[in-house]
């Protein structure tokens, strides 16, 4: 095991061997040169360092270091060859910059409960003293290195390594810890502040229940007297809740309400508004019915206009239509019921119904008339006008329907018409006729014949 160990920290310990001077080099501690100081290099005590002459000594004011088992630095010596040769103690006064502990109280301010304590070299130390013409080096330069143990971290002064507790802080604040990072979220009303979440801002609380930030119960109830101030109509200024007198409204509590009961709110224009019960007893002539929520006229017949009573207007213009009257069931009629009222003519005229009968009347005396004269001409059908009054033959309408006779043309013969004239006397019916080709060949009354020769 020690072989084990010593082949692990040789490396190490023989790259320490060039911060020292270049003649420094490790040696077996069973190395006969008695003559120098020595000091051990690591844990196993298998290696050393000389101080000394000799060409591996290391020469005066060289510091070397001491190594565990892990490769850490946990001592460092110095060669002094004044009269006597040997190694001292080190330290080098200060921390390195990434140490975790530091103080400015130096190295016996530091608590080293749940700590290590190594060194590091930070290369060769620039700094020297001169002594008469020799320039004097006080070594190589180091610093302190304070790592707190596994499950610590330093304090707020860097002063000692206590119990990390940075996970639960966080998550007891509210936060999220994740990768050895807190994050706070917003809808909490959270910001982070170091390792844990706070408030965003004074006027929040800090909920351990529901691990949330709230704000302030006087906030919540400002904002709701605001709100509630608001609603009402009312301004709201310097945390007070003020009404507008123009607007009907006086402050009650922390709203505002109508300044009496003859108003009302109208939640859409955020004003008192007369009451229709109040503005109507402000109209002279008027009262307010209960049971149909309206304000009348006391006065029948009168209406509401403005600000008093006036008589109907569809009432006053039905008067002034002559032959019409106004009926208590509120309509305007004429007087004769067959007649409707004409505003424009003023006065009452016949209705559409009555001129429609009118219309119906005048044509069926038309139709009756007609009728007659037809029965008229058909009872002088029965009379033959091929005789004469004396009961004889009529030779002259023979003559006169001979000569009427018409040759219309030829359609596999010659077609022929004879016409006898059986109506001598005007009737009405003179323009209806027959035709035959478009040649007209007989009118009203008469008998005609058509034959092909």
């Amino acid at each position: 095991m020690k072989k084990i160990l010593l082949l692990f920290l040789l490396p190490i310990l023989l790259g320490f061997s060039s911060i020292a001077n270049a003649k420094c080099k490790l040696l077996s501690c069973e190395d006969k040169d008695w003559a120098n100081a020595r000091v051990t290099a690591d844990v196993g005590g298998s290696q050393c360092w000389f101080c000394g002459p000799g060409p591996n000594s290391c020469g005066n004011n060289d510091v070397v270091p001491f190594v565990d088992g892990v490769g850490d630095i946990i001592g460092l010596s110095q060669c002094s060859t004044g009269l006597v040769q040997k190694f001292v103690n080190y330290e080098p006064g200060y921390f390195c910059d990434d140490s975790d502990l530091k103080s400015s109280l130096g190295v016996s301010g530091i608590k080293l409960d749940n700590a290590k304590k190594t060194y590091a070299f930070i290369g060769e130390k620039a700094t020297g003293y001169s002594l008469g013409d020799l320039e004097v080096f006080l070594g190589k330069a180091s610093c302190i290195m304070m790592k707190c143990n596994e499950g610590y971290v330093p304090n707020e002064n860097k002063t000692a390594c206590v119990l990390d507790t940075r996970k639960s802080s966080c998550e007891n604040s509210g936060g999220n810890w994740q990768d050895g990072n807190c994050s706070c979220l917003a809808r909490k009303n959270l910001v982070l502040a170091g390792d844990k979440c706070v408030c965003k801002s004074d006027s929040y609380v800090f909920d351990n229940v529901n691990k949330q930030c709230n704000l302030k119960q006087e906030i919540v109830e400002e904002e709701e007297n605001k709100k509630k101030c608001f609603d009402s109509g009312g301004n709201w200024d310097n945390g007070q809740c003020s009404c507008d007198s123009d607007k009907n409204m006086k402050l009650s509590g922390k709203g505002c309400i109508c300044i009496s009961n003859e108003y009302k709110w109208d939640s859409g224009k955020k004003i008192c508004v007369m009451t229709d019960s109040a503005s109507c007893s402000k109209i002279s002539g008027t009262y307010w019915d209960s049971n149909l929520q309206e304000c009348l006229c006391s006065e029948t017949n009168f209406v509401i206009s403005g600000s008093k009573c006036i008589l109907n207007p569809d009432i006053e213009k039905c008067n002034q239509v002559q032959g019409a009257e106004w009926l208590s069931s509120g309509i305007c009629v004429c007087q004769d019921r067959s007649k409707v009222v004409d505003y424009i003519k003023m006065m009452c005229v016949d209705s559409q119904e009555t001129i429609a009968i009118q219309q119906q009347n005048a044509a069926k005396e038309r139709i009756a008339s007609i009728v007659n004269n037809l029965d008229q001409k058909a009872a002088n059908f029965k009379r033959s006008d091929w005789k004469n009054e004396d009961g004889k033959f009529n030779t002259s309408r023979l003559i006169s329907d001979s000569v009427a006779g018409v040759v219309l043309g030829t359609a596999g013969g010659l077609i022929t018409s004879s016409v006898v004239k059986k109506s001598q006397v005007k009737s009405g019916f003179e323009d209806l006729n027959c035709a035959i080709g478009g040649q007209v060949v007989a009118g009203w009354g008469d008998e005609f014949l058509v034959g092909i020769q």
